[in-house]
């Protein structure tokens, strides 16, 4: 996004149903735009999305982070990204089209519930879940 205006098309990543295994490292690629055709300020807006009905989804939640560092460039590896989760979500929310929406970036913050994330995620890269 640069500002609140979509730069590029909607990407999502493959519907899986979690059982027993856990896929936590899907990839998502923007063939569409480069990243030196960007501005400084350009943000992927993220929203997490439940399939409740064919071809329908309710969002669950969303996040936002920057492309840039304020040097310019561009941020590289992994990043840990605060989720803001939506209360009441399933019941009182309507379908939703798979579009972007524009979100005010936030800094995330850290809690206990991050805490216990982080640890859960430490396991899964030691390929101890």
């Amino acid at each position: 996004m640069e500002g609140e205006t979509p730069i590029g098309l909607p990407s999502r990543t493959r519907y899986t149903s979690y059982g027993a295994q856990c896929s936590w490292n899907d990839l998502l690629t923007f063939s569409h735009v480069r990243y030196w055709h960007l501005p400084r300020d350009a943000a992927v807006h993220l929203t997490l999305r439940a399939l409740y009905a064919p071809r329908k989804y309710i969002s669950i939640g969303e996040a936002s982070f920057r492309l840039f560092s304020k040097k310019g460039r561009l941020k590289s590896g992994r990043k840990k990204i605060h989720v803001d989760f939506f209360h009441g979500a399933g019941t009182a929310m309507e379908a939703q089209p798979l579009s972007p929406a524009p979100h005010a970036l936030k800094k995330h913050g850290s809690g206990p519930s991050m805490e216990k994330l982080e640890k859960l995620v430490q396991r899964y890269d030691r390929h101890a879940m």
